[in-house]
């Protein structure tokens, strides 16, 4: 703090006693600011200190996002970064194949798809007035008809509308009921539609009239997905009175590699390969299965590395001692120091500020460990090439590419649990079911929210305290330099005074002579 910058006001500085009365009073006060600098320097330390938290949660946060999150280019949290499984299919417009580690590698074939799974579907023809016909208008009533509602019944549960109802109206009416189906407009063609929520032929989907001909009204001349229990054809107009009218839904219907395949859904997964259906075609669609293994093995060296640089970092700032000789400047200090000779100083000031930090060290030792530990039975990293070197002065990993490709060409799922596992993520934190990605982000999030809510709560706790503490004790030091600076007035007024009686005396005698 400039002392200088206290003075003001009127004040006589030094015109009858010739001393230097700024210079004085600054001397003076130097004893009153050391409480004042005190606190400023275990402020300046608690910011310090907390930045430096702050500087940890964020390296620690950027390994997390590069390797541990969805996000991730590779997330290596996730088993499916270790399948090794490669895909090639040349483009198409028919299906989208996607395999896991137990799928045959080699070529495949579809030899053709004859049929797409489709839903149960009623649809009508185009509605005069699209979204806003109502109800009394399909069913063509006359503007002084007494009827106010319809009923209806889907897959036999009761749906009632009034008359007034328009097409909008009833597609959210009847997806509010939660009946296992969806209604929809489509502007397209001004049509509405019901379709069952499923697919196959397994599914169906029953409309009937409970009273009066609003269905017949409504889906004259429509369409239906594919034919009724009773095999009515397509085209045939059905006759919603009664029992109603039921539409069937539809298989999907392919061959591959020779072999005869039905199924419900359009996606479904066997030996380990996913089939994605988009469209039917009597040609062959191949692809071929093979591992990527050199890819995973480049991505854990890739992992390891920046686990690496994070690990040594933080060990140096556990071990990095602080300087005694080197404190928090003082305001006063820093006006007599270059911004270069400032940034010098603090960067040694600085240093230390989390030496032995007790949370710090708990993070340390729990990636230590996570190296070691059992993991569901399966051994720990180190029975699959990820170990810490032997004469290392400080704890990294190191990678045995050999060990590694072996592991992995032999039971990639069981390199897959041992990074990724997680199991034991739950309330009770069993780390013998957590892979050591896993154990590793567990701690990293543990660390972040210790820090969060206990020591950087309490620093900036501890950071607006000093600030109260200063702003009182500068509003003191300002009263006691006001109080030295009126003392100095009042002798420069005394010897005003003094100087003046002594020239009327002097002119006095001065006269008698």
């Amino acid at each position: 703090m400039n002392i200088n910058s206290m003075s003001g006001g009127n004040r006589m500085h030094g015109l009858f006693s010739g001393l230097e009365t700024d210079k004085l009073v600054q001397t003076m006060m130097l004893r009153n600011f050391q409480k004042f600098n005190r606190m400023t320097q275990q402020r300046q330390l608690a910011e310090w200190r907390r930045d430096a938290y702050q500087d940890v949660n964020n390296t620690l946060r950027n390994f997390r996002e590069e390797f541990a999150s969805v996000l991730s280019k590779v997330n290596m949290a996730s088993r499916a970064s270790y399948q090794a499984i490669t895909v090639n299919q040349k483009e198409n417009a028919f299906v989208n194949i996607t395999a896991n580690s137990t799928a045959r590698t080699g070529n495949h074939r579809i030899d053709k798809i004859d049929q797409l799974a489709e839903a149960a579907t009623f649809r009508t023809k185009t509605l005069p007035n699209g979204a806003k016909t109502t109800v009394g208008e399909i069913m063509e009533l006359p503007a002084d008809s007494p009827q106010s509602f319809v009923r209806f019944q889907i897959n036999g549960q009761d749906v009632l509308l009034q008359t007034t109802a328009t097409v909008e109206d009833m597609v959210r009416h009847i997806n509010s009921l939660n009946l296992g189906v969806t209604a929809n407009f489509t502007e397209l063609d001004n049509s509405f539609s019901i379709t069952s929520n499923d697919t196959g032929a397994g599914e169906s989907l029953k409309l009937n009239d409970s009273s009066g001909t609003f269905l017949n009204s409504l889906f004259a001349g429509g369409t239906m997905s594919v034919k009724d229990v009773d095999s009515a054809p397509i085209g045939l107009a059905p006759d919603f009175s009664g029992d109603g009218f039921t539409a069937q839904g539809q298989d999907a219907k392919l061959t591959i590699n020779g072999i005869k395949v039905t199924r419900g859904t359009n996606q479904f997964t066997a030996d380990g390969i996913t089939y994605d259906l988009q469209g039917v075609t009597s040609n062959p669609v191949t692809f071929s299965i093979g591992r990527n293994t050199q890819g995973v093995i480049d991505a854990v060296k890739d992992m390891v590395s920046s686990f690496n640089t994070m690990v040594l970092n933080l060990a140096e700032q556990l071990s990095t001692r602080g300087s005694r000789n080197f404190q928090p400047l003082t305001e006063h200090q820093r006006e007599n120091m270059s911004k270069e000779e400032i940034d010098k100083w603090e960067a040694e000031a600085v240093k230390g500020i989390l030496h032995r930090d007790p949370t710090l060290q708990r993070l340390m030792t729990e990636m230590r460990s996570a190296i070691s530990g059992d993991i569901l039975g399966l051994g720990n990293m180190m029975s699959i090439g990820i170990s810490t070197p032997r004469h290392a002065k400080e704890f990294t990993l190191e990678v045995d590419e050999v060990a590694l490709r072996r592991a992995l060409e032999e039971d990639p799922d069981r390199v897959a649990s041992l990074f990724a596992a997680n199991i034991g993520l739950n309330e009770t934190r069993d780390l013998s079911k957590m892979g050591f990605m896993h154990r590793i982000t567990d701690a990293i999030d543990r660390f972040g929210a210790t820090t969060r809510d206990v020591q950087i709560r309490q620093l900036n706790r501890s950071i607006e305290d000093f600030a109260n503490a200063m702003r009182d004790e500068k509003a003191r030091l300002d009263r006691r330099e006001a109080q030295l600076y009126a003392r100095f007035t009042a002798m420069e007024r005394m010897l005003s005074g003094m100087n003046a009686q002594a020239g009327w005396m002097a002119s006095q005698m001065g006269g008698m002579q």
